[in-house]
């Protein structure tokens, strides 16, 4: 983990969607329109990875070992979560749709 600022309480009225290793509250969701993220799925690996070692010195080693590895152990899921998001903008603009041909 690179940021500082970590959520470590579950704020009123959201809901977990999705948790990581060292992050407890990744993603929540707060009824139906808003979502929030701790990660951050704009980096690339080769981003993350080059900050990672812009900022070595500030991880203790096992740390920044472990960091370092996990790049190999699993894919970026940017494009994956993009569409993630896509959906839910557009499920919410379809309700938004709805609720205002109903409502003439």
């Amino acid at each position: 983990m690179m940021c500082e600022d970590q959520i470590n309480e579950l704020p009123e009225k959201a809901e977990i969607i999705a948790t990581m290793p060292h992050c407890q509250y990744a993603f929540l969701q707060y009824g139906e329109h808003f979502i929030s993220t701790q990660a951050h799925p704009e980096f690339s690996q080769a981003f993350a990875k080059m900050l990672i070692n812009v900022r070595k010195e500030e991880f203790p080693s096992k740390r920044l070992a472990r960091g370092l590895v996990s790049f190999s152990q699993s894919e970026h899921d940017g494009l994956l979560l993009f569409q993630w998001f896509t959906n839910f903008l557009a499920a919410d603009s379809t309700n938004k749709n709805r609720q205002t041909s109903t409502a003439g």
